[in-house]
C-alpha cells in the first residue's frame, strides 16, 4: 500500500475507519460536545488526509519549536489541493477544487497567512494543480502494476478490464494499439535476451513498462493542460484537474480513468484488500478506544500513570504530548483571540491528540502496537 502525506494507517480505509468511531464507537458522544463549533466538528468527523497536510507541516512535526518544518508559504501553499475548510466542502463536478476538505479549524490562521502572502485569495495554489496531477500520475498506474506483481491480475486480464472501461469504440481501439505497442516493446527485448524469465515476470514486465510509459503520457497531459488553461489558472477560475482536462490532455484523461475504475472494479474489491481493510478497522477501533481512556482524563495534567488512563496517557507519542500540553497552557489566550469557548477548545485539543496520534501511525506501527497490547 503506498503511503502519502497526510493518510493515516491503511489510507482511506484508515480514514474511514477513523470517521465510524465518531460516528457508531465510543467517540460519538466525544464529538457532539463540539456541536457549537461545525469546523471543529467537522474537523474530528470528516478526518481527510489531505486537511492534515497542513497540520503536518505546520504543527506536528516538532523540531525546536512550534513552527514546524519552517517551510515557505509558497511551498506550503502548493501543497493545499483543495481550498474549503472541512464543514463547508461540496462533493461536486463543477468545482473540483472544494469537492475535499482543506484544512482544519486550528491551522485557519496559517492559511489566511499563505493566502495573504502569496495573493493567492481563497483560490488554488497554481503549483497545487501540478502537484495533484504527479499524485494521480503515481497512484493511478502503481496499483495496477502492483496488481500483476501480486497476482491479483495477468497481463491479459488487466488489458481485458482496462479496455472495457472505454465507452467510445474510437478510442477503444486507440487505446488497443497503444497496450500492443507496450506488448511490441516487451517481446521485442524478450525475443533478443539470453534470459528467459517465467511467464509471470514477463507479466511484471509489462505492467512496469505500462506504469512507466503511462507516467509519461500523462505527465505529458499535465504539461498541456497547464499551459493551455495557464490564463485561466493564474485568474483562480479553472476548477479542474489537469489530467482530467479532455480538452488538452485527452489520452491522459482516458488512461487516469480507465485505470482507476479497473483498480475500483477489479483491484480494491479483492479477498485480500477487503481482509486488509477489516483488519485496519479493528485496529484503529481499538486503539483509539484505549488511547481515549487517557486523553479525555487529562485536564491541566496528565492522569496518574498508576491508573488505567494513565497507562493510556504513557502509550502517546512524548512529542505529541509535548505539544498537546503546550497548546493546552495557551488555550486561554486562544479561546479569547479567536472568540471561542476555552472549554470547548479544550475538548477540541483533547480529540484532536487522539486522531493526530493514531492517524499519524503507518500501518506497521499501528499492527505492532495492537498486537503488543493484545498479549503480543
Amino acid at each position: 500500500m503506498h503511503g502519502s502525506l497526510g493518510n493515516p494507517p491503511f489510507g482511506h480505509f484508515g480514514e474511514d475507519a477513523i470517521r465510524e468511531w465518531f460516528v457508531d464507537g465510543k467517540g460519538k458522544a466525544a464529538i457532539a460536545l463540539l456541536g457549537k463549533n461545525a469546523q471543529m466538528q467537522a474537523d474530528i468527523a470528516v478526518h481527510e488526509g489531505n486537511a492534515r497536510t497542513i497540520r503536518l507541516l505546520c504543527s506536528l512535526q516538532v523540531l525546536a519549536d512550534r513552527y514546524g518544518l519552517n517551510i515557505t508559504v509558497a511551498t506550503l501553499g502548493a501543497s493545499m489541493k483543495y481550498v474549503a475548510p472541512s464543514h463547508d466542502f461540496v462533493k461536486s463536478e463543477v468545482d473540483h477544487t472544494r469537492s475535499k476538505p482543506g484544512y482544519c479549524w486550528w491551522e485557519q490562521p496559517i492559511v489566511e497567512g499563505i493566502r495573504e502572502k502569496t495573493g493567492i485569495g481563497n483560490f488554488r495554489h497554481p503549483i497545487a494543480f501540478i502537484v495533484e496531477a504527479a499524485d494521480d500520475c503515481v497512484y493511478a498506474l502503481c496499483d495496477l502494476e502492483d496488481a500483476v506483481r501480486k497476482g491479483i491480475l495477468s497481463w491479459p486480464e488487466l488489458k481485458k478490464v482496462l479496455l472495457e472501461q472505454v465507452e467510445d469504440p474510437a478510442g477503444r481501439t486507440e487505446f488497443e494499439g497503444w497496450l500492443e505497442k507496450i506488448v511490441t516493446f516487451i517481446d521485442k527485448r524478450y525475443n533478443n535476451s539470453d534470459i528467459k524469465p517465467g511467464l509471470r515476470a514477463k507479466d511484471e514486465a509489462y505492467a512496469i513498462w505500462f506504469r512507466t510509459i503511462g507516467q509519461g503520457l500523462i505527465i505529458n497531459g499535465a504539461a498541456k493542460s497547464f499551459v493551455g488553461r495557464y490564463t485561466e489558472i493564474m485568474a483562480g477560475d479553472f476548477k479542474g484537474e489537469l489530467v482530467t482536462d479532455k480538452m488538452h490532455a485527452p489520452e491522459a484523461e482516458r488512461l487516469i480513468s480507465c485505470s482507476k475504475k479497473a483498480s475500483q472494479n477489479h483491484v480494491y474489491p479483492v479477498r485480500p484488500n477487503i481482509e486488509l481493510e477489516l483488519k485496519g478497522r479493528r485496529v484503529i477501533h481499538d486503539l483509539m478506544d484505549l488511547l481515549w481512556i487517557g486523553i479525555e482524563q487529562f485536564d491541566g495534567k496528565p492522569p496518574k500513570s498508576k491508573n488505567t488512563p494513565g497507562k493510556a496517557w504513557n502509550i502517546l507519542s512524548e512529542n505529541y504530548r509535548a505539544l498537546f500540553e503546550s497548546e493546552w497552557r495557551r488555550s486561554v489566550e486562544t479561546a479569547s483571540k479567536r472568540n471561542v469557548d476555552v472549554c470547548l477548545l479544550r475538548h477540541y485539543l483533547r480529540l484532536l491528540l487522539l486522531t493526530d496520534y493514531v492517524g499519524g501511525m503507518t500501518d506497521t506501527f499501528a499492527c505492532t502496537l495492537h498486537r503488543s497490547l493484545n498479549n503480543g
